[in-house]
């Protein structure tokens, strides 16, 4: 017997799933493979901020903005979050950009200040 052409077999495979397939099959966007991609990264717990900025570029690469990708990557942690197990929730959280020093000292500088304003309205009513 000769084996069946390529024709032939996607005309048996659609005889068998009922016949009502279309005639294409539409292409997933590239948002969609990104975000397939990173929630598996997410749940199998390798998306690493390294892995992150790699995702980011590859993003950009295939036409995205920055701010697309980086916008993609934020809804595809806080979706982990709220539906994710546990590893993709813990992988998740390490993908939170901590607050810079800059941030840190300005607040420690506001608390220090509002402190000794304070300190200095007990002295004067005090007296």
């Amino acid at each position: 017997m000769h084996a069946p052409r390529a024709r032939d077999a996607r005309a048996t495979s659609s005889d068998q799933v009922g016949g009502d397939l279309p005639a294409f099959v539409p292409l997933i966007g590239v948002q969609e493979i990104l975000r397939r991609l990173v929630a598996d990264e997410l749940s199998a717990g390798r998306l690493t901020p390294a892995r992150r900025r790699q995702i980011e570029r590859c993003a950009v690469e295939m036409g995205l903005s920055v701010h697309q990708a980086s916008r993609l990557l934020e809804s595809c942690r806080d979706q982990a979050m709220i539906h994710g197990n546990a590893t993709a929730r813990r992988n998740a959280l390490r993908l939170l950009k901590p607050s810079s020093r800059k941030t840190i000292l300005a607040l420690r500088i506001a608390i220090f200040l509002t402190a000794v304003i304070l300190f200095d309205l007990l002295l004067i009513l005090w007296r």
